[in-house]
């Protein structure tokens, strides 16, 4: 039975009690009434027995006073003016006492006995005309008609008396049993009104407490707590044989929250056959939802479990997001530092090849030079050969070392190629890695808006149980000293409904701090994903760099190779110096050609040297900065596990 029920039930049996009260009570002032109404026509009766008492005193008087020597008009006169009376008292006395039988049936008597009176005052009148003896006769007749007539209006008045005082006395009895019935009807009204207002105080104070204790372990964290509801198996209750639902053969279900009318609300889809077959168009008209929501207060706790239960999943969800984005942050730190490593390695090579290639320009103007001087000592001829060919012997020496430094060139820029494809492979896996967190933060934000639904809910649940509780305490105030108990029901079920909006707000600023993180989380991984872009960027411009320094010093080995085969050849024809003096400075010509375009080279290579130095300080720059959003995104999500930690589910 619902609080309005049972309120509803109990105002209907005081106002049943009340009826039943004020019906005896009318009843009884009718019994009043009636009886002071026949006691008023028994005065009355009493009064005109009076009077014709007195009015016979009269005749009798009138009859006395008239003499024999009064004359037969005086006489006939007055005894038909004592009879008009008669009868006039006896009409009024009919119409006056047409409900006593007793008085009626006497005056019918006396009404009968007139005529007597008449035809006796008829024949006294006759005797008076025939006689003077006679007359004295019928006076005595006369008289003792009157005598008798007397008595039976003293008989009549007697017994008017006695009545009189008898409704007195059922007057005053009547009123005293009221006055008693009265007082033990009070008395049963205030028992039992107290008796159930008791019952209904600790029926509600019971469940609201219940409520009051599950709210409070929930506003501290503890979101393993349940509001104790009956639990109760859908399936079996329902017998739909419906084995694909969720809640088939559970017990303690929420089913309309979960497969019922009210699973929309909640993002699931309705698979109750009684309401997907139109058979209820609310859960509220199955017999499940009232054996579990048998009050308004359970209802309310249906609720909160409900919220519970989402908020818990929430939370568990959450702190699964949290651990997985902890892990990312320390996958993509560790990948940055290996970055960072990697790009300090590549800068070390390109050191060392700038070096190897300025070393290389010196030995290119040196030979250029010596080549000059090869030139004008060949005139010297056979003087200068040995000269010659020892400087041949040292500029072969130093074309070999250059060649080597080319090869050992072309290894560090092989493997600073490497690097980079590793260095953007890593990039790549980072930016899933960032694209995957940012979608699951985006999943974490929408469920935080669920959260905030919910809390929105349950304010407005606390609003109009507010509301519920004002309008209870106005009708207790309407019902004066009966409805003060329920009054103060209403009351703390007031508080408790401000209590409980109170703690949703707590709730609700709670979610919404978690959700400014999150919108915080998820702008650092958009930052992350464009700086992660721009890695690839730049390091794909290395990558090219280095292919474009790899193909340089291709052509300058294939050049060295050739400097080496002129010297070569120069070595087995300076023999021929006199001889073959054209060919040598032919040769000389095309040295110093392939000796300008070596140092041409060396320069072009120097200069991408250079710029493949400005890229890797940009890209270690670029390492340091996604390094830095890394701790703070990994400070922030060590922030979010404390506040996580903080509830238990």
């Amino acid at each position: 039975m619902t609080i309005q029920k049972k309120l509803t039930f109990n105002a209907v049996m005081n106002l049943i009690i009340l009826l039943f009260f004020g019906f005896f009570t009318v009843n009884q002032i009718v019994n009043i009434k009636n009886n002071i109404s026949l006691f008023q026509a028994k005065e009355k009766n009493s009064d005109i027995m009076r009077q014709i008492q007195l009015n016979n005193a009269l005749t009798w008087q009138y009859l006395t006073d008239a003499s024999l020597t009064r004359k037969k008009e005086v006489i006939e006169q007055e005894a038909k003016s004592s009879f008009d009376q008669l009868n006039s008292l006896v009409f009024t006395l009919k119409k006056l006492n047409s409900d006593n039988q007793l008085i009626i049936k006497e005056v019918e008597s006396l009404e009968k006995e007139l005529p007597d009176y008449w035809e006796t005052g008829v024949r006294m009148q006759s005797a008076y005309l025939e006689s003077f003896e006679k007359g004295n006769e019928v006076m005595t007749v006369f008289d003792e008609k009157s005598s008798q007539m007397i008595q039976t209006i003293d008989s009549l008045v007697h017994e008017i008396e006695k009545e009189k005082n008898t409704v007195y006395e059922k007057i005053s009895g009547m009123i005293s049993d009221i006055i008693k019935i009265i007082i033990v009807i009070l008395f049963f009204l205030a028992v039992f009104s107290i008796t159930v207002n008791k019952k209904i105080h600790f029926v509600l104070s019971s469940s609201i407490k219940k409520l009051k204790d599950v709210i409070s372990k929930i506003a501290t964290g503890n979101l393993t707590q349940n509001y104790p509801l009956k639990k109760v198996n859908c399936s079996s209750v329902r017998k739909c044989g419906k084995t694909d639902c969720p809640e088939y053969l559970k017990n303690g279900v929420l089913c309309f929250f979960t497969v019922g009318s009210y699973a929309p609300s909640f993002g699931r889809e309705i698979k109750c056959p009684a309401i997907s077959s139109g058979k209820f168009k609310d859960c509220k008209e199955c017999k499940v939802y009232g054996m579990v929501c048998r009050d308004e207060i359970e209802e309310l706790g249906a609720y909160l479990n409900q919220f519970t239960n989402i908020l818990r999943g929430f939370i568990q969800n959450l702190g699964k997001q949290t651990e997985f984005i902890f892990q990312s942050t320390a996958n993509l730190t560790g990948h940055t530092q290996e970055n960072a490593a990697a790009l300090e390695e590549i800068s070390g090579t390109s050191r060392s090849l700038s070096e190897n290639i300025n070393s290389q320009k010196e030995k290119t103007k040196w030979s250029d030079q010596h080549l000059k001087e090869i030139a004008e000592g060949i005139s010297k001829t056979n003087t200068t050969a040995k000269e010659n060919q020892k400087k041949l012997e040292t500029t072969h020496f130093s074309v070999e070392k250059m060649a080597s430094q080319i090869s050992k060139t072309s290894e560090k820029t092989n493997l600073a190629n490497q690097i980079c494809l590793n260095l953007i492979s890593t990039s790549h896996q980072g930016n899933k890695n960032i694209e995957i967190l940012s979608r699951s933060i985006e999943d974490v934000s929408s469920e935080s808006e669920k959260i905030t639904e919910m809390v929105q809910l349950i304010m407005d649940i606390s609003e109009q149980t507010n509301l519920l509780a004002m309008n209870a305490a106005i009708e207790a105030a309407h019902a004066g000293e009966y409805g003060k108990g329920f009054a103060v029901v209403a009351e703390e079920i007031r508080k408790l409904a401000d209590k409980s909006s109170k703690s949703a707000k707590e709730i609700q600023d709670v979610v919404n701090g978690i959700s400014g993180l999150i919108r915080k989380n998820y702008q650092y991984s958009e930052k992350t994903i464009e700086s992660f872009g721009i890695l690839k960027k730049e390091i794909e411009t290395i990558k090219n760099e280095n292919e474009s320094i790899n193909g340089f010093i291709e052509e300058q080995k294939i050049s060295s190779h050739e400097i080496l085969s002129t010297i070569l050849e120069t070595s087995r024809f300076i023999s021929q110096l006199n001889t073959q003096m054209d060919i040598q400075m032919k040769a000389i010509s095309e040295i110093k050609i392939n000796s300008q375009s070596n140092l041409e080279m060396s320069e072009s290579n120097f200069l991408g040297i250079e710029e493949q130095s400005r890229a890797l300080e940009e890209i270690a720059n670029t390492s340091e900065l996604v390094n830095k959003i890394g701790q703070e995104l990994k400070l922030q999500t060590e922030k979010t596990e404390e506040e996580i930690h903080f509830f238990k589910y």
